[in-house]
This record gives structure tokens, sequence and C-alpha cells, in this order.
């Protein structure tokens, strides 16, 4: 079956009605009960499916509630249910809660302002469309063209009414995983439909809002984040080690080493150190300025409080691991002062969110893991920032993510670094930086 061109409107952008006038099919993205880069990597793959079907978009505000404190995941998941007027007494009586991130983001606004709202869509019949890699496994579609046909047969089905079709797509069903959908929907449609650029969207957020940068200025600007929270793996006072999160095998058990946890695929903080210090060796001193950014361990001890009853310890050993809570940020990150010219932003507050997110579209060069991968192609593209991804065994697929993504993100073996690679590749990248490479016991071909 050919794949229709996915950047050209197809032969069912509109559907009659009774009186057999055509009337054109809208459709809209219901966002993710999830995290922020998780709702905006939906937003990117279902913005990209209904486009290229030839449905008009008509935008549906996303929020994530306090997206960046532990609990938010329930609380947004219940105030998505809350009507209007409702929510926004409790806005009112809850300013401390009112934080949104989509606002700093300018995401919601230039959205609505672009393509109209998906409320104000007055008789519209909603028919909702559920998409997860269950569901296309289940149906057999293993193809754009497939998963365009069977959008299409669904909108077929609707019997005519006199009223506009607004279609609904959404992450649904009990399993929400998305890598295969998305990947097949990214290598047919590398880039999104129609000129949008959500980095325009963040760029007029900031000329109402000017958000000030925490890089020493005239310096390579080099961000690291470190990604613990509920991924977090807490030492014992006895020295064993244990994980906690709930979905990857041996949460809550004890580890006599770290290394024993084989589904932890992330780097600890002195890890961290020992790539970034490997990194700036081929470089003089004093050319990067760098901030570490990271969550905490604020949710990790939250989940370990709530899920105590998963640890085969004594409740006096719990109670020891609880009290290591206090000062625990502070005593982990505080490797990174062997740094110089580097700035630690830890705990997930909302001026750190949006440090974060600003510090990340405005670098030089990210060295991340999680959630900033997912980020930065919506916002960034091909230009900067470098993406240096450091994995322990073998090399993530962001292949749900983008289709270029081997060519987009450098990755590097944390265990084995090879950085003449990733060298090339700045000094080619990041002005000015060349004439600061330092052999420094290396030699760096260019």
């Amino acid at each position: 079956m050919a794949i229709a061109r996915p950047d050209v409107a197809t032969d069912q952008s509109a559907i009659e009605d009774e009186g057999g006038k055509a009337s054109p099919i809208r459709f809209t993205i219901f966002p993710t009960d999830a995290g922020l880069a998780d709702q905006i990597g939906v937003f990117i793959g279902l913005f990209k499916l209904g486009m290229s079907l030839g449905y008009r978009y008509v935008h549906t505000p996303f929020r994530a509630w306090r997206c960046n404190s532990p609990g938010s995941s329930l609380a947004g998941a219940l105030l998505r249910k809350v009507p209007g007027p409702l929510l926004r007494l409790f806005e009112a009586a809850f300013p401390e809660r009112n934080f949104d991130v989509y606002s700093f983001l300018g995401f919601n606004a230039f959205l609505s302002a672009r393509y109209g709202r998906a409320g104000r869509t007055p008789g519209a019949r909603v028919l909702k469309i559920r998409l997860n890699d269950d569901r296309i496994r289940a149906d057999g579609i293993g193809s754009l063209a497939a998963l365009q046909a069977h959008v299409r047969s669904r909108v077929a089905a609707v019997s005519p009414s006199g009223r506009p079709l607004l279609v609904q797509f959404r992450l649904g069903g009990r399993n929400i995983k998305r890598g295969q959908l998305f990947a097949m929907i990214h290598r047919e449609i590398p880039e999104l439909q129609d000129g949008l650029s959500l980095r325009t969207g963040y760029e007029e957020a900031r000329k109402s809002r000017p958000w000030p940068s925490e890089f020493v200025e005239g310096r390579v600007r080099l961000l690291a984040h470190i990604r613990v929270g509920d991924n977090a793996v807490f030492e014992t006072p006895w020295h064993t080690f244990i994980p906690v999160a709930s979905r990857l095998p041996g949460a809550f058990k004890e580890h006599a080493r770290f290394e024993d946890i084989e589904s932890n695929k992330l780097l600890r903080e002195p890890e961290l150190l020992r790539f970034i210090q490997g990194l700036m060796r081929f470089f003089a001193p004093g050319t990067f300025s760098t901030l570490v950014f990271s969550d905490g361990y604020q949710r990790g001890f939250q989940r370990l409080r709530e899920d105590r009853h998963r640890l085969n310890l004594a409740p006096a050993q719990i109670k020891s691991i609880c009290d290591l809570e206090e000062g625990h940020d502070d005593r982990s990150f505080a490797v990174f002062r062997d740094l110089t010219d580097c700035k630690c932003i830890i705990g997930e507050t909302d001026r750190n969110l949006c440090d974060l997110i600003h510090s990340t579209l405005t670098a030089d060069i990210v060295i991340a893991q999680r959630m900033l991968p997912s980020l930065i192609p919506a916002y960034c593209g091909d230009r900067k920032p470098v993406v240096v991804i450091p994995h322990k065994g073998p090399p993530p697929d962001w292949a749900s993510t983008m289709s270029d993504h081997q060519g987009r993100f450098m990755y590097v073996d944390a265990d084995a670094p090879d950085f003449e690679p990733v060298v090339r590749r700045l000094t080619e990248s990041v002005d000015g930086l060349s004439s600061m490479a330092s052999d420094s016991g290396h030699t760096v071909r260019k």
C-alpha cells in the first residue's frame, strides 16, 4: 500500500452531512496524564498524524498541574474532571498551586491564537480515538498508511447528523506505551506540518515575560541534567542499595552493590561528574559555564515512605533510611564542587523548572539521559544545543521522539567514553569553541 504524502491533505478532509454538504473534519489532542516532556512528545506525534489526514487542528489546552511536584499526576487527573468555574475558584483559593508551566512556555496561548480552541466548536460530535502500541499491534497496523486508513475507517463509520465532527486523539487505554506508534509516525513525517514552530510560541512568551540566564556571560554554556526523583537508589546506613522505581525489576529489594541493580541505567552523581570532567579535559580551563540540574531526592523519599510495606526490613531499619532525607540533596550533589564555574540547581520548584527549560533552550551543550531529549526536538530542531546522552549498556532508542535521533543526539558509553567524536562535533557547532580546544594529553583529530 502506498503511503500518502504526509504534508498534503488526503481525500478525507471533510465529511458530508445529511444534506450532502461537506463539513470540515477538525481534530484535537487530549493531553496525557504524564510529565511535561511526555505530554509535548504526545502532542508532536498526534499533531503530525492529524495533519497528515488533512484535518484541521483546534487546540485543547494542556495543563501539567504542578508537574514539578510529587503527587502531581493524581492531582492533574482529578482536576481535569473539575468543571471550569469550580477549577477557577480552586485556583483563586490556592494560588500557590496555580503554577502553569504551559503558560511559561507560551504553549496554549500560541496554539489557541493560531488554530482556535476545541471548546469553541459548537454542537460538534466528538469521536474519541485512543492509540497506543498495544492497540496498533492488535489491529495489525505496521505503517503510517495503515494507521491513516484505520482513522479514516473510524471517521467513515460516524453517521451523518448535520453537525461538525471533532476527532479527539489521545494516548489511551491501560497501557500508554507509544514508542512503536510514534516511531512509525516520525519516520514518515520528520517535521511538523503547516510551518508550526513551538519555539516561536516560547520566544513570544519571553517577550512579555523575560527570564534571566543562570549561565555566566561569555562562557560556553554547558547544562547537565540528572534525573533522580522516583528513579532514586538509596544507600542504606549498612551500605546496601535499594531502588524505588516501581516499574522496574528489583524495586524495593536490597542489593549488595549498586552495580547489581541491572535495571538501573541512570548515572549517579559521581559518575556524571567524571563524565563531565572527561569532556572538559579537552578544553582550556575557564571555557565553560556549567549548570547541573536535578529534581533531587524528595520524590524518592516520598515513594520510599508510601511503599515501605514492600521493604523486607524491620521498622527501625526503614526509619533509619527515611531519616537520611534531611540534607541528602546537599550531600549527594556536593561532588560537583570540584567543577569550576558550576552552579547546582536542585529540587522541584516552579522557579527551578522554568530555569531548567530556559537554560536548556539557550545552552550550547546538554548532557542528559531523560526528559530533555524529548523536549529539545520539539523546541530546538536541528539547532543548538549539541545533545550528549551518556548510557550504560546498549544505547537508548529515541526514535519515538524524532526520526533522525542518531544524527541529532550523540550517544556515548558512560563506562568507556570516547570523547573525540563529541569534541569534533562541539568544535564544529559551538561558536569560538575550536579556539579553546586543548590537547591536555589527548589528540583531537579535526
